[in-house]
């Protein structure tokens, strides 16, 4: 299995360098592209076969190699004299070959395949789509290569020695090293063996190393069956119920990613207003013909322009990097107690996807900007690897219905909701009330009960009615993306009591301190 760890780059001497040679290799690209795509308009538009050629030619990675690399013998002479022969007196093509030689003619073959690819998936979705939305492959911007751009690195000029990763820059240079940290990539590649390609990469100022290895990670033999559900929300970004008689649930605090959502989100509209300001002032003071893109040459907006821009590639690192690791605490958590299938549910994801978003300002922002779909899919990726099996259901009504009647299975088959099916209801945000037993739990855990029982066709947990401690009093991990502080979830007497108005006698089972998670 494929996976990709990464390492920044730190030195101020070898950032000024590789952010040079990106420049390079971005602007290698640009020129390719321009030329690929004029010469596949001219074929669309006039018919013509020899620009059809020489786009062809231009995507082949041996072919541009030898060019670029002023290696003229061989079989690709007839086809780079062919194409010098063609795109004699472009501009373009001329300034092609000036620059080829700041690059190692290895690497150009590394950036061609790369772009050859994004060609071919290019041409496949336009055959499958039915509008011509889908377009060809576009030249980027020098001066927005901070966005995020990266060169892919063959393992064969890859070598790895005394904890260093050497590599050729230019062809008449001596190779470049660079010092990583050999202990973390060993511990998940297992032997430089593995590791197949490397890519050089610059992200928001930052350059770094991303290494593509075969991960050798053994796969987890459970000796027991057992299954568990995820139910995921906003508050609680994630909610476990496992089915046995003796494993606690757990419930993750979900309010670190609200939280920290809404504080990019006040970053983000600072920028933008910032960014609002500084384009009326910069065309203010000018006539109506020069108006546009006047802001172009104010460095107070672009400065408010990257920063807009950081902020947002920082939104997507901290998800993407939290929620990889809180898959993979999930899974090696679940392996501890013996499961080996993992029942999941997509709605909230096919939810986002509707154009209904009726919840209100503040919980449309919680709600749809939180990517719980990512989540998902890490879970859905990495369970191979532990031997955990994932299934998929329909979690309608999950949340709305009491696990200790099944109502949740008989309200997906009546497609109903209505009191006559429910036999319980929420009594505030994280508690549910079961009107037959008259016991309060909490809402969250008893959905991904739920789950189990709509997996297994409405089966009945019956064990649950003398082991209530499994939906009343779930562990919570606490409020950090590290899962440093796990504690028992209390659901107080003065807290249900205030919700609810003292209408009962609550039943609460005796604690437990079975913390696997800490």
């Amino acid at each position: 299995m494929n996976r990709v760890t990464k390492q920044n780059i730190y030195s101020k001497e070898l950032k000024d360098l590789f952010t040079l040679y990106l420049k390079s290799s971005l602007h290698i690209r640009n020129m390719l592209v321009i030329l690929i795509n004029k010469h596949y308009e001219i074929y669309k538009e006039e018919g013509c076969e020899t620009s059809k050629t020489i786009a062809l030619y231009l995507r082949k990675p041996m072919l541009v190699r030898s060019l670029l690399g002023a290696q003229v013998g061989g079989k690709n002479k007839d086809k780079i004299d062919f194409l010098k022969r063609e795109l004699e007196g472009d501009p373009i093509f001329g300034e092609l070959l000036e620059l080829g030689p700041s690059v190692h003619y290895k690497i150009i073959y590394c950036i061609v395949r790369s772009l050859s690819a994004n060609y071919k998936s290019a041409f496949t979705k336009l055959k499958k789509a039915s509008d011509e939305k889908v377009g060809m492959p576009k030249a980027r911007s020098l001066r927005d290569i901070d966005r995020g751009f990266s060169i892919p690195i063959d393992r064969d000029i890859i070598s790895f020695k005394d904890g260093e990763v050497s590599f050729p820059l230019r062809k008449a240079e001596k190779r470049t090293s660079i010092k990583i940290n050999t202990k973390q990539l060993l511990k998940v590649a297992g032997s430089f063996k593995n590791v197949k390609e490397i890519s050089l990469g610059i992200r928001h100022d930052q350059i770094f190393l991303s290494f593509n290895y075969i991960s050798d990670i053994k796969h987890f033999e459970s000796k027991m069956l057992k299954t568990a559900a995820i139910d995921f929300g906003v508050c609680n970004i994630a909610s476990i119920f496992i089915d046995d008689e003796s494993s606690d649930s757990y419930v993750i605090d979900g309010s670190t990613f609200s939280s920290k959502n809404a504080e990019f989100n006040r970053r983000l509209a600072k920028y933008q207003s910032e960014m609002d300001s500084f384009r009326n002032e910069a065309r203010s003071k000018l006539p109506q013909a020069e108006k546009k893109g006047a802001e172009q040459g104010c460095p107070k907006y672009i400065e408010a322009r990257r920063l807009y821009r950081k902020n947002h590639l920082d939104r997507l690192d901290f998800f993407h990097s939290n929620f990889h690791k809180l898959s993979r605490r999930i899974l090696e958590s679940l392996v501890k107690f013996g499961v080996d299938r993992l029942v999941l549910a997509k709605n909230l994801c096919f939810a986002k996807n509707t154009d209904t978003k009726t919840m209100g300002k503040k919980n449309n922002q919680r709600f749809y900007q939180l990517p719980i779909g990512k989540l998902i899919h890490y879970l859905e990726v990495k369970a191979p690897e532990y031997g955990i099996h994932i299934e998929f259901i329909d979690e309608a009504y999950t949340s709305k219905c009491s696990v200790l009647n099944g109502d949740s299975f008989k309200a997906q088959e009546t497609k109903e909701s209505t009191t006559e099916v429910l036999s319980g209801r929420r009594v505030c945000r994280s508690l549910f009330k079961d009107n037959k037993s008259a016991v309060i739990y909490h809402a969250d855990v008893g959905a991904a009960a739920n789950h189990i029982r709509v997996f297994y066709k409405g089966a009945k947990l019956a064990y649950l009615e003398k082991k209530l401690f499994k939906i009343t009093k779930p562990i919570k991990i606490g409020k950090d993306a590290t899962w440093s502080s796990p504690h028992r979830s209390r659901l107080t007497r003065e807290k249900i009591f205030k919700a609810l108005s003292g209408e009962f006698t609550l039943k609460i089972p005796p604690a437990r301190s079975n913390l696997l998670f800490s």
